[in-house]
């Protein structure tokens, strides 16, 4: 088995290794459909980071798969976030050469992300814990998009960041009424995003008693734009490594919450690879067993090339366009790091 999945894994980082491109950017798409048949490139900051986050996650753990490759690609990474800020510290979805890059607010899930990735080698943005809280803040949790609020418009911070950021209360209100997001956005993997990144401090007391509340409750997950349940999950999962501590109980009911998304007939975690592999790795990073039938179907989906293939992680809604209408995004480097990272992580559970 360690043979198999040695070549796998080399397999694998060889594809995403030649899938990244000179700016440093992992290519993306714009699906039209939920089967990824019908695709067009994207240029956008949010895959090229998780993959990022990822492939770090691997190094610190797996020191024995380092190589000069993985450096490289990482400076490259660090290199394209740092040339693609909408401003010192911050950023939105898409990058500089996208027609949206000004069309867009900024956003704290990509800046939240791109934080994680860069706090080791960029210190300056562990300055945002402040600025997440200050400006994002809603009920105790995260408002998705760092536009002016009323709450703190005419405060004096308030009105530094406003000023620093210039952002135009009419273009964001157009942004908002031509697109299916809405000024008070709060999804709930934005939540684990900044739980990771703040980690146990104070102002994350409310988004952990939330996101604890959320699992031992078993509240029904719903989000405008994340539609994979494990994807939420794993994002959980993940805070872990960044010193934030649960119970056992939690442990214990967030396992069951992945264990849930069992297929016994198809043999894998949820509705594809990419579920599959965000399940065995939710469940390795709290030490929990995972069905070794996954693990096969991770092998058994990987593609000649090294890869493994195309699924939307996140959607957009319909407003503004026909209802049939499918905007899904996806990318295949994206896909293929979380499979590596589960069959690592699944073998370091066992």
């Amino acid at each position: 088995m360690e043979g198999k999945q040695n070549i796998a894994i080399e397999r694998g980082l060889a594809y995403i290794f030649t899938r990244q491109l000179a700016s440093g950017e992992f290519p993306s798409y714009i699906a039209r459909d939920s089967n990824c048949k019908d695709l067009h490139i994207d240029g956008t900051i949010f895959p090229t980071v998780l993959l990022g986050i990822s492939l770090k996650e691997v190094k610190r753990n797996f020191p024995a798969r380092q190589s000069q490759s993985m450096d490289c690609c990482l400076e490259n990474i660090e290199n394209y976030l740092l040339a693609n800020q909408w401003y010192p510290n911050v950023w939105h979805y898409w990058n500089k050469s996208s027609l949206y890059f000004n069309f867009q607010p900024p956003d704290i899930d990509d800046t939240v992300c791109a934080s994680i990735f860069l706090k080791d080698t960029y210190p300056a943005v562990k300055e945002n814990a402040y600025l997440f809280y200050f400006l994002g803040r809603r009920k105790g949790l995260y408002n998705t998009w760092m536009v002016p609020r009323l709450r703190n418009f005419f405060s004096y911070h308030g009105c530094i960041y406003n000023w620093r950021f210039r952002i135009n209360p009419i273009k964001a209100l157009k942004y908002f009424t031509s697109t299916p997001a809405s000024y008070n956005d709060a999804d709930n993997v934005i939540q684990a995003n900044i739980l990771h990144y703040l980690g146990d401090c104070d102002h994350s007391k409310s988004l952990k008693t939330y996101i604890e509340q959320f699992i031992t409750l078993d509240s029904e997950y719903r989000d405008k734009c994340y539609h994979r349940e494990l994807f939420f999950l794993y994002a959980i999962s993940r805070s872990l490594s960044n010193g934030v501590i649960f119970n056992d109980n939690f442990h214990k009911k967030l396992a069951y919450r992945i264990n849930t998304f069992w297929d016994e007939e198809k043999g894998f975690y949820g509705q594809d690879i990419l579920d599959n592999a965000l399940a065995i790795i939710g469940l390795s990073n709290i030490n929990s067993a995972v069905q070794p039938k996954s693990i096969e179907k991770i092998y058994n989906a990987q593609f000649a090339n090294g890869g493994w293939g195309n699924f939307t992680l996140y959607f957009g809604g319909y407003q503004g366009r026909k209802k049939h209408d499918y905007w899904g995004w996806s990318c295949d480097s994206l896909t293929s790091m979380y499979c590596i990272e589960a069959l690592l992580k699944s073998e370091k559970s066992e």
